[in-house]
């Protein structure tokens, strides 16, 4: 059995913790090729460190804590104004990253490395599609035995998010409190109108709740 819960937001978009040396090299080289991406890629060389004794050899994301140690602390043991600029500041080079990497995604061959698993989507889905997608794609999954449950909250739409804290819970805002848009370009609503028909399509009516 698998089900599936959809509400109004596309969700969190992570980059990969893990990249091959071939692949990484190639995607920095493509965002340092762009004019005005010195930034993202002084970010990329300084977030992802190489890993020699991985197999095959890749780059690592290091983790948070390595250049913002009080973001995610226990509150009992941090200052909690210096945690929220961390988190901040956290979150401005995670987006900063991504777009970078899903744009020199967008530009390379993955099929030219076929020891590789990873392919553009990496670089540009939400968990929760990643999740769901792959529970889709599973072996010997029957779509009788799938359940959705769609949920559209009303009143979201007119709610301005940097004056309702609801409205940030349950849609995508962008750190200057836009919602839909991704600081990329990207429309998270768009995509995640995408999921829900893709989802729709495979999955009985009768299996769908509404």
């Amino acid at each position: 059995f698998m089900v599936c819960i959809i509400g109004d937001k596309y969700g969190y978009r992570p980059i990969p913790v893990k990249i091959d040396k071939e692949i990484f090299e190639m995607l920095l080289g493509s965002v340092k090729s762009h004019s005005g991406s010195k930034n993202a890629s002084e970010l990329l060389e300084k977030w992802y460190k190489l890993d020699e004794n991985s197999v095959p050899a890749a780059y690592v994301l290091l983790p948070v804590s390595a250049f913002f140690p009080h973001a995610y602390k226990n509150a009992a043991y941090s200052d909690e104004t210096t945690a929220k600029q961390e988190r901040q500041q956290w979150s401005q080079t995670l987006e900063a990253m991504r777009a970078a990497l899903k744009k020199a995604a967008s530009q390379i061959d993955f099929t030219a490395f076929p020891t590789c698993n990873m392919t553009e989507e990496d670089f540009a889905i939400s968990v929760t599609e990643e999740e769901i997608t792959t529970g889709i794609k599973g072996q010997d999954i029957d779509p009788n035995y799938m359940f959705l449950f769609l949920r559209s909250l009303k009143g979201l739409e007119e709610a301005d998010p940097n004056n309702n804290g609801f409205v940030k819970r349950f849609m995508d805002v962008d750190e200057r409190g836009r919602k839909s848009q991704i600081a990329n370009g990207d429309d998270a609503k768009l995509l995640l109108d995408k999921l829900k028909d893709h989802c729709q399509s495979f999955i009985p009516d009768n299996n769908i709740c509404r």
